[in-house]
């Protein structure tokens, strides 16, 4: 009933449909290292929010005990968006009584609200290290 080239056109379609442009942006990997005042800090949560491609997704990485980390764009990608983020640096005090607004910071405040921090992602591997400080 239906020749050769009718199946032959059928199945590569049906190829061609998982073969779109996929949900994830461009990433660039994202690595590097955190100190506060010139000491590594371990247990911080970094997160870059992207701020030329507004409505991407927030990248995150918690820091490692030597204050190193690698950022992960999804559970399935590392890195980060292309472009320009707003970067946010945490730590918090999870031994204390917590109030109102959460557990007391161990990092200064300043460092919690986007636009202290900023940070471009290329295409490739990058490196940015944080050298924040209390004061």
């Amino acid at each position: 009933m239906f020749n050769r080239s009718f199946w032959l056109v059928l199945c590569l379609g049906s190829l061609c449909l998982g073969c779109g442009k996929s949900d994830t942006p461009d990433v660039g990997l994202v690595s590097g290292k955190v100190t506060l005042d010139g000491e590594p800090i371990e247990g911080a949560s970094v997160e870059f929010t992207p701020i030329t491609n507004v409505g991407q997704r927030t990248s995150t990485a918690t820091t490692s005990s030597d204050g190193s980390y690698r950022l992960a764009f999804s559970a399935s990608t590392l890195g980060a968006a292309l472009g320009e983020h707003d970067v946010v640096i945490t730590k918090t005090d999870t031994t204390a009584k917590p109030t109102a607004n959460g557990y007391p910071l161990l990092t200064p405040e300043k460092y919690a609200q986007p636009g202290a921090l900023k940070a471009t992602v290329e295409p490739g591997e990058n490196t940015i290290d944080f050298e924040i400080t209390s004061k």
